[in-house]
């Protein structure tokens, strides 16, 4: 086992800074090193590969380092690092990153002894694909003879013999990294170690690796690329060809005329799937044969064949889904991707906001460049305090805020915006004996019924030229919203209002959006609330808008939520014990826990109101005595519930010897349905249930 370690932000920085003075100080490193360094691939490696058998003739033996991360001696790293002129507190640093660390494992709520891990470099960390580098560039300092490469690409070593009396110097040459890699306390995995001579025939006597004959291969891949002993690269072309016909298939389904992707998307799919399987081999493609470099051309035309057939205007996917979800659902019994997603919008009640159209920026609205002060100046509350205990100081200090704001010519609005509980909205202004009211759509929010009647209070403004303008609104959410930087919901109705409030300035007006509190007094603001009330009885809607995002996800979470219910009320109807469990624990009301509840508590009431089974129930052995009392049940989460001392405080407040008639079931399930939040969670907190 060698977990993943997960660092704090400060602990990847300090490995980062660590990281960048380590490697100044080691300088360029081995140059058949190829992973993990910058500037170096997995292809520079193929090329010295195929550039040491340049003749034709040769041998290669594949090695494999068996868990090499795992593996890795501490000691031998800093051994390496001192010899590289690694001293001072930079190698105590590097001594102490690698001692004390330790793992544990937590499994249904118990955690294991921890055990420490003696070898091996953490992994996650940012310094470890260095640290391993420097292990390796150890193995690849042995002294090997003239035509004798070690090639090395993470834990992938490729020991490559470049003359034709490679049987004669294998032995020695193979000893000399097995060795070394003992050293360093490095495995050479000698089930995978293979050997492959080229335009040679094979030896007479086999090759041995520390005792394991090794195996004689014809073909084999190493690092994704296949070879074979005569490096004409058949196996490699036949490979290729395999998966790219494969993903070839996918972009065929990805380019239907009528509901297909577009031309974009397919070439984006072509480069990173298809493209991309040639490319990573094209330096070992250079030598094909004229057959097989048709071969493969054949398929590269396939591909563009298919992307260029797909060159026609494309309708984006919200154009394609608005016009599936106008037609009738019996119009195209055809299953295809995009009526599967309009019945389900149709399900989930959100056809309106599909149908409505795009929420984009009012055509007037430019985005003004960042140095430049906003249209409209905001003045937000100075302190928070609460309406309740303090209405009076809070209309006092309104009044006074209002007046320092008043100067000869100002024109101020109250804005007001109303919902009831029925989902009614509306919304309206009041300034100087004016009065103006909208009827918005059946389920606006606050926040948009407020926006509405600010705008509306812009344009009236802008209208009759008033130079010096104060709107009155009581929601701060709106003064955040117009100082936003990014609008992802309700874009139009923001961008309108900002556009009206850019022609006011540029015709030399000022605007001040003003934070009220609202029913404290004021005169103005419980007129505007009065006429947004009043607002509300209009049939008919004066001020269309399109469903907002918020209204959107509401929408369809009380759709899932009764979509949901019904699917469990038929498991109930079908005599599903957890079913019926939960339907009696929860009636089917959402939990609600004080604040800053710990999450381990939350999780022990959720387990509760699931009825579940304890472990010794899933894996049918046998049941452990409950750790409180110490007795022994079939189902020790009744045992729990209705016969443990521990939980007498849950049974106290309801006659369990009535509801035992039932069944001990609903008596369970009763009892953590009666009981009080606060009482569960003082018992689970102080008696765990059975896990």
């Amino acid at each position: 086992m060698r977990p993943i370690s997960l660092l704090s932000c400060i602990a990847k920085t300090a490995e980062r800074l660590v990281l960048s003075r380590l490697a100044w100080k080691l300088g360029p490193l081995h140059p058949r090193l190829f992973a993990y360094l910058p500037g170096r691939s997995a292809q520079q490696c193929l090329a010295s590969f195929l550039g040491e058998l340049r003749n034709g003739q040769g041998m290669a033996v594949f090695l494999d380092l068996e868990k090499a991360f795992e593996l890795a001696d501490p000691d031998a790293v800093l051994a390496a690092l001192v010899q590289k002129g690694v001293c001072g507190r930079l190698l105590s640093w590097i001594h102490n990153f690698f001692i004390g660390h330790a793992a544990s494992v937590r499994f249904q709520g118990q955690l294991s002894l921890s055990y420490p891990h003696v070898n091996g470099t953490p992994q996650g960390c940012v310094l470890s694909p260095l640290l391993f580098n420097v292990l390796i560039e150890s193995l690849l300092s042995v002294d090997l003879s003239r035509g004798i490469t070690l090639l090395c690409y993470a834990n992938d070593l490729a020991l490559v013999f470049s003359r034709r009396d490679c049987y004669e110097r294998a032995p020695t040459a193979l000893n000399r990294p097995h060795d070394r890699c003992c050293e360093l306390g490095l495995k050479i995995n000698l089930g995978k170690t293979k050997f492959m001579p080229f335009g040679l025939l094979p030896p007479e006597r086999p090759l041995f690796l520390g005792g394991h004959q090794l195996e004689l291969v014809r073909s084999h891949q190493y690092l994704g690329v296949w070879f074979d002993s005569r490096l004409s690269f058949s196996t490699q072309v036949r490979y290729l060809r395999e998966r790219a016909a494969t993903r070839i298939t996918a972009l065929k389904a990805l380019s239907s005329r009528s509901l297909g992707a577009s031309f974009r998307i397919l070439r984006t799919f072509y480069i990173h799937a298809i493209h991309s399987l040639v490319n990573y081999c094209a330096i070992c493609l250079a030598g094909l044969s004229g057959a097989q470099s048709r071969s493969l051309e054949v398929l590269q035309n396939s591909a563009l064949r298919v992307m260029l057939c797909q060159l026609r205007p494309h309708l984006p996917v919200s154009s394609l889904l608005q016009r599936t979800l106008e037609r009738p659902p019996d119009a195209h019994p055809n299953k295809d991707w995009a009526h599967i997603t309009a019945n389900i919008i149709h399900d989930l009640g959100a056809s309106d906001a599909f149908l409505g159209g795009t929420d984009l920026p009012d055509p007037a609205y430019t985005p003004p460049p960042p140095w430049l002060p906003p249209a409209i100046q905001s003045v937000a509350p100075s302190a928070a305090c609460s309406r309740a205990s303090l209405p009076a100081l809070l209309r006092q200090d309104g009044l006074r805020r209002m007046a320092s704001l008043w100067t000869p010519g100002t024109v101020e609005y109250f804005t007001d915006g109303s919902v009831t509980a029925e989902g009614s909205a509306g919304a309206a202004f009041v300034s100087d004996g004016h009065v103006k009211t909208w009827r918005l759509p059946s389920g606006a929010t606050v926040y948009e019924t407020e926006l509405v009647a600010i705008l509306g209070a812009l344009r009236h403004a802008h209208f009759h030229r008033h130079q010096c303008v104060v709107v009155h609104t009581y929601l701060l959410s709106s003064l955040h919203g117009l100082h936003a930087r990014r609008f992802t919901d309700n874009g139009n109705l923001l961008t309108s209002i900002l556009a009206v409030a850019d022609s006011i300035v540029q015709s030399g007006g000022v605007i001040h959006l003003y934070w009220l509190p609202s029913h404290v007094g004021i005169a103005g603001n419980e007129h505007a609330d009065t006429t947004a009330r009043s607002a509300m009885l209009h049939l008919a809607v004066t001020f269309p808008l399109r469903m907002s995002r918020l209204l959107l996800k509401r929408r369809v979470n009380s759709t899932i939520l009764q979509l949901t219910r019904r699917d469990h009320e038929t498991h109930v109807a079908e005599g599903s014990c957890s079913a019926t469990w939960y339907a009696r624990a929860t009636n089917y009301e959402p939990l609600n826990t004080p604040p800053h509840t710990p999450n381990s508590l939350v999780v022990r009431l959720r387990l509760l109101q699931l009825g579940y089974p304890c472990y010794s129930q899933i894996a049918g052995t046998a049941p452990e005595p409950c750790p409180h009392c110490h007795e022994i049940a079939d189902w020790p989460l009744l045992n729990f519930l209705l016969d443990c001392p521990s939980t007498a405080t849950l049974r106290s407040t309801l006659d369990v010897r009535l509801i035992r008639r039932i069944s001990p079931f609903a008596t369970a399930a009763e009892i953590v349905a009666l009981a009080s939040t606060t009482v569960l969670l003082d018992t689970v907190s102080t008696y765990p249930p059975p896990r």
